[in-house]
């Protein structure tokens, strides 16, 4: 589970990054973040103590709140549970989030950040189709979705934080495309899908103190 989410004003940044302190300026004890209020309420930096998440629909829940205020254009940190790497082997597979500042030996925290950009994997709609970007690779890859169901599935599964079989929207043939794709992460029965749908970039001014 998320003990809490540790929200910053921005007067309350500085260039070297928020400082957070203890104990924070504001705490939001929830399972899930409610990414929209905190950016009404003016808030532009979080830290997620995900240390506890250590199921696997704790896990994708945090993941998920990751995905999110990430791509709301919060600057983001957070702590992993001591599992991270047992649940996820490939933790490549989360390089689009910025790397945990627990739960990772000092040698893949290095690389992991070495590996981190904002927007690596995010998706945009257009009129009839879907199209994802997936920079996680050398390469980079461009999806472009038009089919019904895959539209419908991204739609929902991106809105979801954690999703079972036993959802109505639910399609096998949709899982085995984008698991393949390393698009939603399969943690026993429980799934979440990886990539942000990007409605605001981070604009540096509003993520420093003047």
């Amino acid at each position: 589970m998320i003990s809490a989410t540790y929200a910053v004003r921005p007067e309350q940044l500085t260039t070297d990054g928020p400082d957070l302190g203890l104990p924070p300026p504001n705490t939001v004890p929830q399972d899930v973040p409610d990414v929209a209020a905190l950016w009404k309420a003016g808030y532009r930096a979080v830290f997620v103590d995900g240390r506890d998440g250590t199921a696997a629909a704790d896990l994708c829940r945090l993941l998920a709140s990751l995905r999110d205020l990430e791509s709301a254009g919060f600057r983001v940190r957070w702590a992993a549970p001591a599992t991270l790497l047992d649940r996820v082997p490939d933790w490549t597979l989360l390089t689009h989030l910025p790397a945990p500042e627990s739960g990772l030996d000092d040698r893949t925290q290095a690389e992991w950040r070495a590996l981190y950009r904002f927007g690596r994997l995010r998706w945009f709609k257009g009129p009839g189709f879907i199209k994802i970007h997936d920079q996680r690779c050398d390469a980079g890859l461009v999806l472009t979705l038009t089919d019904h169901v895959h539209l419908h599935f991204v739609e929902r599964a991106s809105g979801t934080s954690v999703f079972r079989p036993d959802v109505s929207w639910y399609a096998d043939e949709a899982i085995e495309v984008f698991h393949d794709a390393g698009l939603v992460l399969s943690l026993d029965d429980d799934h979440v899908w990886l990539a942000g749908r990007v409605r605001r970039w981070s604009n540096p001014s509003q993520l420093m103190a003047p």
